[in-house]
């Protein structure tokens, strides 16, 4: 029987979906990318191998029993024909267990990663346990370092300087990236008065967002597929699905 799964439209939501499942003992996971024309029968294999597809009743029902669990993720790459996929798995019996090379969440030395540009990490709390949150790698991090020295250096026009800092500013507000652009903003602040006049005004920084609980915004795999395939993008444009909705 074919797994539609729903897809989540938003990256932040799957980050915060993945976050969520951490915190609630799946701590194992495996992940990697697979070409949008062999996706649905890859989800068809982890639905029928590890039961990813599975209801909470059903979950609650294999916990009681001592048997694993299992979420898939999948988010289609932006401007290319691949979905990233993460596995992630709780502890307990199941041939997930025997046939996935799985990593401990926790593990420093391979972190689950997002395309390379954030990694899920568990950071310490003053007075409470530590937590589960998103932050940028360290070549992401390197990377606004750099982005931010060239823009502010940059004469006669400060059009690098604005596309940086609303760029930064949407970045997703984990708490591991918040502190991390509260950083860059410092560095921001320092290089400006380093580089820059003192007749030259600097530019205001843009509020750093916090993600609070996302809404589920989610298409069916097989809508993606049929749009991918389509040569258009995954998926629709929100005004068209405005004037939908305005139609009903």
């Amino acid at each position: 029987m074919m797994y539609d799964p729903p897809i989540q439209r938003r990256k932040t939501t799957v980050m915060q979906r993945i976050q969520q499942a951490a915190t609630r003992g799946y701590c194992l996971y495996t992940s990697g990318v697979v070409s949008w024309d062999k996706a649905q029968g890859f989800a068809d294999k982890m639905a029928a191998k590890y039961g990813v597809d599975l209801n909470e009743n059903q979950r609650s029902y294999r916990r009681r029993l001592k048997k694993s669990n299992a979420f898939l993720y999948l988010y289609p790459k932006k401007n290319s024909d691949v979905f990233l996929w993460w596995l992630l798995v709780t502890e307990g019996v199941g041939t997930v267990h025997d046939q996935e090379k799985l990593t401990q969440i926790s593990d420093k030395q391979s972190r689950l990663t997002w395309d390379n540009d954030y990694e899920l990490v568990l950071l310490p709390k003053p007075n409470s346990k530590p937590t589960v949150t998103w932050r940028m790698t360290r070549p992401c991090y390197k990377q606004w370092n750099q982005r931010i020295r060239l823009a502010i250096r940059q004469r006669y026009t400060d059009d690098k300087v604005r596309q940086a800092l609303w760029s930064l500013a949407r970045a997703p507000g984990f708490s591991g990236i918040r502190e991390q652009v509260k950083r860059l903003y410092q560095l921001f602040q320092g290089e400006w008065r380093r580089t820059r006049k003192k007749s030259e005004e600097q530019p205001k920084l843009p509020k750093i967002f916090y993600v609070r609980g996302l809404k589920s915004n989610t298409y069916f795999l097989t809508l993606i597929i049929k749009r991918l395939k389509s040569g258009v993008a995954p998926y629709p444009r929100i005004d068209s699905i405005k004037e939908k909705n305005n139609e009903v």
